[in-house]
Order: C-alpha cells, then sequence, then structure tokens
C-alpha cells in the first residue's frame, strides 16, 4: 500500500537534498508580549531589527524561531537547510520560487510556496554556533532489582535528583506540521521536490482516509528524527493553510514536568500533556500562545533512517498517546 503515487520513489535529478529544519516563523500584532511568551517558554534572543526578535536555542542552528511584527498573527512557514548550495540552487528553480536572498541569521535563502500557497524556505551557508547545554542537574534512574547490590538495575548510588524549577531551555527546533487544503497534492510536491520519506501514514474513518503523513528528512543510511515535518488532512477546526503545531526539544522528561509547572505558574494556556506519543514516541506538552498558536516542548523522539518501514497506521485521531491525557476536544484551534 502506497500513498497516493509514492512520490518518494520517483527518480528527479532536480530534488532538493535536506539535511533537517533549522528555524520556523510567526508574525505577532504585539511582539513584546510574544517576546515574553517565548522567552518562558524557553527560547534565547540571538538578535533583533527593528520588526522582527531571532531565538536561538543552545543548539548549533544560529536560530530556532523568528517572530515578527505584523498586524495580524501569520505564520510565515518553515526553514530546512540545504545539504550544499548546489541543493539552495535547485530550490530556486521550483516552480514559483524566489530568487537566492540573504538570510539575516547567515548564509542565503529560498522562498517557496507549495501549490496550496503554505509558505517554506531553504536556507544554506549559515554559520553554526557552538553547542552550549546547560549543566545536567537529572542522574540516572535506578530500577527495580532483586538486591541493592545490582549496580546495573540502580546505576544511582549516593546522588540524588535535585533540580532547579523555572524556565526549561530548548536544545533546537525539531519539527512543525501544517493543514493544507490538498493532502495529496501537498504530499506529491513535498516528497517530489525535497527528500522527504514518510516514517508513519496515520489512516482514519471506514474509508482509511489519510488523516496524517509524518515525514523524515531521507538521509540514506544516517538516522535522522522520526519526523521533522507533517502533513495534516483538513477537518473540524484544523482549516486548510494553516499551521499546525511546532515543536522544541529539551532535555528530558523531567525537563518537561519542570516546565509545565513553570508556564502553568505563569498563567498560560496549556492544550495537552504531558504524555508520550505513539507515532514518534516523544513525550509531548502543547500549549497555547498568546496569538494562538500551538507550540510544543517533546523529549526522547525516535530516529529512523532508510531501512525503517513504514508504518501504516489505522486508528482513531484522539488515540495519540501510549500514556497522558486524552486530546481534548475538538482541538486545537489553530490560526
Amino acid at each position: 500500500m502506497g500513498v497516493y503515487d509514492s512520490p518518494w520513489l520517483q527518480a528527479n535529478p532536480d530534488r532538493v537534498k535536506l539535511l533537517g529544519p533549522v528555524c520556523i516563523g510567526y508574525g505577532h500584532p504585539d511582539l513584546t508580549t510574544a517576546h515574553k511568551y517565548m522567552t518562558d517558554f524557553g527560547l534565547v534572543e540571538a538578535f533583533r531589527d527593528p520588526e522582527t526578535i531571532y531565538y536561538r536555542g543552545y543548539g548549533v542552528n544560529p536560530v530556532v524561531y523568528i517572530g515578527k511584527q505584523t498586524t495580524q498573527p501569520k505564520f510565515l512557514g518553515v526553514y530546512f537547510e540545504a545539504a550544499s548550495l548546489e541543493d539552495l540552487q535547485k530550490a530556486a528553480k521550483i516552480p514559483g520560487a524566489s530568487a537566492i536572498e540573504d538570510f539575516p541569521a547567515g548564509g542565503q535563502v529560498v522562498h517557496v510556496r507549495d501549490p496550496t500557497g503554505i509558505p517554506f524556505h531553504v536556507v544554506f551557508g549559515f554559520e553554526k554556533r557552538k553547542f552550549t547545554p546547560p549543566q545536567r542537574d537529572g542522574q540516572p534512574y535506578n530500577f527495580p532489582s532483586s538486591n541493592d547490590a545490582d549496580v546495573e538495575s540502580k546505576p544511582r548510588r549516593g546522588k540524588f535528583h535535585r533540580m532547579e524549577k523555572g524556565i526549561i531551555p530548548v536544545h533546537k527546533f525539531g519539527h512543525c506540521g501544517v493543514v493544507p487544503a490538498d493532502i495529496k497534492i501537498s504530499c506529491d510536491f513535498y516528497c517530489t521536490h525535497f527528500n522527504f520519506k514518510p516514517s508513519d501514514v496515520m489512516l482514519g474513518g471506514p474509508e482509511k482516509a489519510v488523516m496524517l503523513i509524518f515525514f523524515h528528512v531521507d538521509l540514506g543510511q544516517e538516522y535522522s528524527d522520526h519526523h521533522s515535518f507533517f502533513l495534516a488532512a483538513p477537518h473540524g477546526v484544523l482549516q486548510p493553510g494553516r499551521p499546525h503545531h511546532a515543536a522544541f526539544e529539551v532535555e528530558s522528561i523531567d525537563k518537561q514536568f519542570i516546565g509545565h509547572d513553570y508556564m502553568d505558574s505563569q498563567g498560560y494556556q496549556p492544550f495537552w500533556g504531558v504524555g508520550r506519543h505513539i507515532e514518534g514516541s516523544q513525550v509531548f506538552d502543547y500549549w497555547f500562545d498568546l496569538d494562538g498558536f500551538l507550540v510544543e516542548h517533546y523529549a526522547d523522539g525516535d530516529l529512523v533512517n532508510e531501512d525503517t518501514k513504514i508504518g501504516w497506521v489505522l486508528r482513531h485521531p484522539k488515540d495519540g498517546s501510549n500514556w497522558g491525557p486524552g486530546l481534548p476536544s475538538p482541538g486545537p484551534p489553530v490560526k
């Protein structure tokens, strides 16, 4: 069984090789309050210009979130890194793509829109920053054992879980989802022009219609995140042309719960979590930002490569976790 005509299997010498996601952009009418939210969420201001603030995590990408002053809340698209200058030049040949331009965070960028109008960007040549992880305050887990002398099951000996509360730092921008007007057309577009390949396809209803397609960046034998991009079929509050959510990796499950408590203490609106997904296995925690966009902290996701078989999953959309609260109804009211 395939997704439509399995476009990722079709030869295309002009296919753009992507290495992974870099950042995501949103427009906010009140950039000052949006800034407070994003820093409470764990992002760090990298630099700004009069109308835009660029945020980083502690990972190697110079920017993970772009917040721009706009008159209305607006999704500005996702940015992926091209493997080479040649791949960036290929992106500029995609029908409707822009010319190669300077990228404010360094390097160059090409702006693309899929056939349903959703913005997508390809960047290359920016300088990677030094990986600056915070000092870990977690310890190994002790598991049940027949006796306390079992060092393998009980490695934490004379050391304690003592964790600092407050804002939890974000590592990287990990994935996002969009809601195209026609999921088949968008699937064909992204898999024809870029090295996206499905990891799991979620089917629903008696007709087994495609509800969600989780894509990883296909790097051959190299492993990449289970999904760095996904398409969701429009239904109910999931209106076409909109983002679904943007996800940012944090260090650990403990950090997620600390972050959840901190966000709650600031009066922000939770959506779903904390729980562990089935597809991708991430431990998730979703929040609404102040403009109603959905953002996620996640930890401990799966990695896949070309040998990983595509999963075909017939499942009710509310059955999306191994544990944790059920998906709220009616779902995320995306902007």
